[in-house]
């Protein structure tokens, strides 16, 4: 029975799909070009009628889900930067709405130089921040803040700001309370180049604007100002491992020296704000860390955790003056490591003492320490258990001109990767005031917790400035075992010290050919195209020709790697409960219709996750990523982070989720709220997580749905355009709410069809059984029956 079965399935066609399995949409095991999946449409018709300015010739220039369906919307610019799009994804036919939901083309006129989308208004729907400027470098940066409305695009006119000047800002939780502020330069304040806070104030019962200028938020002392280069890559991101994001400024040379600087400032946690007076905007919520110089001829940086210590690097692409060669550096976060990896068989290092809980505690954290001075207790051999991951070491260090021997960093020269190529660091391709940074793009494409990097490189032999052609490769982020170049081996166990696990650079070249035949890219960003659990490569690609004009081509990820994934949302809180309400007005003669929402579009950037994996191996890995950590100068981030767990034979044993709330803004109750921790999670999934501010006094109802059970109804977002007033500083506590989404793996439709089989098989050998059971008994009955009448007979 099971047999004709089986046999049947394995005369089908590979290429053929039974009609419950789904057919591949893409077959070859590799980097396949899936083409501009819709977003090319007003290039084609721009050479026959001349350009009108609309379409997507412009390129993308944001990611956002814009509709809260969890699949990822772009923003696309016209052919002359003067008009905004969103185009939807369509996942049924696999590619972007050939419709525009609404187009925004800003009052001032002048080019849009970015593009920065969040929830302004905190009612759990994504508004659009748009920034644009004048032909002229020293044109001010007139922004102005979109509304949104989901499926109905956006509602009402434009909100302006103050303007900037100078560097674009930068998106930041200023206030610690979760709703997105501006750190940058005024153009209406008398101090030119000194850093200020646009406010965000939406909905406070104290103010009827929307953002208010104040200083920054930076704890004054004996440093010296930081205005922001022009342009720079500062970012808002966890750098002292307690799972609050800080922040990394770039800041401009010194009068007299070519050295770009920059400066570290770390976030108060919430038990350090309580000398200050409650409610005020006139507190600072970070604490300056460090400072120091810039390598000379350092291109923009980029952040992600490139050795899986649980602490986040700096890498970025450099061209020193007084040197050939140009290289890829990576900066190591020098912070305290887990204790388990460290641990001998005996479980404490060698070490004896009459009080064994004082032997541990001695191991974990250093002589003399206390579980919450993890970070500065004296000692050489502290370290972090997995239960404190977000404990801050506030001796971290950044040392950007060490050396690899003391296992500060990897310095990768270019002739070892690419010889005779040289990093794109700019696009000067544009009639911009300023031409655009282009930073080493970081992503996971291969999952196996290690990120990569895709590199934009000006090949030899073309124009040195970056107008000409350009080449794009991934480098893959290996061990030093595991490369085949004997001199990159060599040059790996150089750079890496006896204790460390040697890792390199090596390109990509199996299945990247597609890569190989495009010539003209000046963008490029990693992006899970339909939300497929991989990631894949958008490239933007422009020539001399036109020189604005962005055509848009997608790279599908179809490595197979036997490996898993987790991908993470942290939203921002914007509504007491899992789902938001808002009253919208019904139709002509009706009464307002209430409208109830996932705030599934308002993401949380500066979010922070740590978590520990167990490899197949056994050894206990740590692993840290940023949401959204970089907003200016198109940074193409996406909303969502995407991290690689690698080969594991069990669940993510521990996962921290951060948010944004530092000491600030006062709006907690309790001490150490500020940060999740979860156990148990299942690989190949998507959580999302919404940290959830309530009143003390709520009532009881409006906090059921906060453990994860469910979404609940209770939500008090936005209503008409506003989320309405928060409750009193001091007077908030913080819940969580928690959603996990599987992943379905392309095995699935097999192993339900095996199982099926199998369970159709035994109980087809069940009844065969039972059937030749009830014929033997019949066989029984039958002899003595037959026995009894020959009894009778005698």
């Amino acid at each position: 029975m099971l047999l004709p079965f089986l046999l049947l399935i394995s005369f089908v066609s590979s290429a053929q799909a039974i009609w419950f399995f789904p057919q591949k949409r893409f077959q070859y095991q590799g980097l396949i070009d899936a083409g501009d999946l819709g977003l090319n449409g007003a290039v084609a018709g721009a050479g026959k009628g001349g350009d009108t300015g609309t379409g997507t010739a412009g390129g993308v220039i944001a990611w956002g889900d814009w509709d809260g369906d969890q699949f990822l919307d772009a923003f696309t610019l016209s052919a002359d930067h003067r008009q905004l799009e969103m185009r939807l994804w369509d996942h049924a036919n696999f590619k972007f709405s050939s419709t525009p939901l609404f187009t925004i083309i800003p009052s001032t006129g002048n080019p849009i130089v970015n593009v920065a989308p969040a929830d302004y208004d905190h009612d759990g729907r994504l508004d659009v921040l748009v920034m644009t400027q004048g032909s002229s470098a020293s044109s001010p940066i007139e922004m102005e803040v979109w509304m949104g409305r989901g499926r109905t695009g956006l509602v009402g006119q434009p909100i302006k700001l103050p303007s900037a000047s100078g560097a674009q800002p930068m998106l930041a939780d200023g206030t610690g309370d979760m709703k997105m502020d501006l750190l940058g330069q005024s153009s209406q304040s008398g101090n030119s180049g000194i850093l200020e806070m646009w406010e965000n104030v939406f909905g406070s019962r104290n103010s009827t604007q929307a953002f208010t200028l104040s200083s920054a938020p930076l704890e004054t002392g004996s440093e010296p100002p930081c205005q922001l280069a022009t342009p720079h890559s500062s970012a808002f991101i966890d750098l002292n491992g307690d799972c609050l994001a800080d922040l990394f400024l770039v800041c401009a040379p010194a009068s007299g020296s070519s050295h770009q600087r920059y400066q570290i400032w770390t976030a108060k946690r919430p038990a350090a704000a309580d000398s200050q007076a409650g409610g005020s905007s006139k507190y600072s919520s970070f604490t300056f860390a460090r400072s120091g110089l810039l390598p000379r001829g350092a291109g923009p940086l980029s952040f992600a955790d490139m050795n899986r210590d649980g602490t986040i690097d700096i890498v970025f692409a450099s061209c020193p003056p007084s040197e050939q060669d140009c290289y890829i550096n990576i900066v190591y976060n020098k912070q305290v490591g887990l204790c388990e990896k460290q641990l001998s068989a005996a479980g404490t290092s060698g070490r004896s003492s009459s009080d064994p809980f004082k032997a541990w505690k001695d191991w974990w954290y250093g002589t003399g320490a206390t579980p919450g001075q993890a970070g500065t207790a004296a000692g050489t051999d502290r370290c972090r258990r997995t239960e404190d991951l977000c404990v801050a070491d506030d001796e971290f260090a950044f040392e950007f001109e060490g050396s690899a021997a003391n296992g500060s960093g990897v310095r990768i020269p270019f002739a070892s990767l690419l010889p005779g190529h040289k990093p794109l660091l700019e696009d000067r391709l544009t009639s911009l005031a300023h031409p655009l940074p282009v930073p080493l793009v970081i992503g996971d494409y291969n999952k196996d917790g290690y990120p990569d990097i895709l590199l934009l490189s000006i090949p030899p032999k073309t124009r040195s400035d970056g107008t000409g052609k350009t080449s794009v490769h991934i480098l893959s982020n290996s061990r030093c075992s595991l490369l085949t170049d004997a001199s990159a081996k060599s040059e790996c166990n150089k750079a890496t010290t006896p204790e460390e696990e040697g890792r390199w650079l090596s390109v990509v070249q199996g299945g990247a050919e597609p890569l190989t035949h495009i010539d003209d890219v000046r963008a490029a960003s990693w992006v899970d195209i339909d939300d497929d659990g991989t990631l894949d490569i958008l490239l933007l690609r422009g020539t001399t020709v036109a020189k604005d004009t962005r055509r848009v081509t997608f790279i599908q990820n179809n490595y197979f790697y036997d490996a898993f994934f987790l991908k993470s949302l942290c939203l921002n809180g914007a509504c007491s409960s899992a789902i938001c309400k808002s009253i919208e007005a019904g139709p002509e003669g009706l009464e307002p219709v209430e409208t109830r929402y996932k705030p599934w579009g308002a993401s949380l950037p500066g979010a922070s996750y740590k978590f520990t994996v167990l490899d197949p191996n056994g050894l206990r890995r740590a692993q840290q990523v940023g949401q959204q950590p970089q907003s200016s100068y198109r940074s193409l981030l996406t909303p969502y982070s995407y991290f690689g767990l690698g080969r594991t034979n069990n669940y993510v044993e521990k996962l921290f989720v951060g948010s944004t709330l530092s000491g600030g803004s006062q709006a907690l109750t309790r001490d150490a709220e500020y940060f999740l921790a979860m156990e148990g999670l299942i690989p190949n999934s998507q959580l999302v997580i919404a940290p959830l501010l309530t009143s003390d006094d709520d009532d009881d109802d409006d906090n059921d749905d906060s453990n994860g059970n469910g979404g609940g109804d209770n939500g008090s977002g936005g209503s008409g355009g506003s989320s309405g007033a928060r409750p009193a500083a001091g007077s908030m506590t913080l819940s969580w709410h928690r959603e996990l989404y599987l992943q379905p793996g392309d095995w699935i439709p097999w192993v339900t069809l095996t199982l099926v089989t199998l369970c159709l098989g035994l109980c087809g050998f069940v009844f065969a059984m039972h059937l030749a059971e009830k014929r033997e008994d019949e066989r029984e009955r039958k002899k003595g029956v037959h026995a009894i009448n020959f009894d009778a007979l005698g």
